[in-house]
């Protein structure tokens, strides 16, 4: 899993609540590497730019001003979460 987790863990072990926690704080794996980003290209932008910029005028993410509505009314992880469940539940009713 991109998570982080041992994949039998997640299939054999891993109980409902314990997805919902991995799953919702997935996207903060790569917060740093985004961050990073933005700031190489606001560097490079800045340097040609007559004007005065902000990162956030460069690149805008997600987790900036706390709006994740602007980018998509979607959940990313909400079909995966779906799918996981359906996943256990058919495996615990085989047993």
């Amino acid at each position: 899993m991109e998570g982080g987790l041992p994949p039998d863990y997640v299939l054999y072990q891993m109980q409902p609540l314990e997805i919902e926690i991995a799953l919702s704080g997935l996207h903060l794996k790569h917060k740093e590497l985004w961050e990073t980003t933005r700031l190489l290209m606001y560097a490079i932008v800045q340097v040609n730019s007559k004007h005065k910029l902000d990162p956030k005028d460069v690149l805008s993410l997600p987790w900036d001003d706390g709006d994740t509505e602007k980018f998509s009314d979607r959940d990313p992880y909400k079909e995966m979460q779906e799918e996981m469940c359906k996943m256990l539940k058919s495996m615990n009713d085989g047993r």
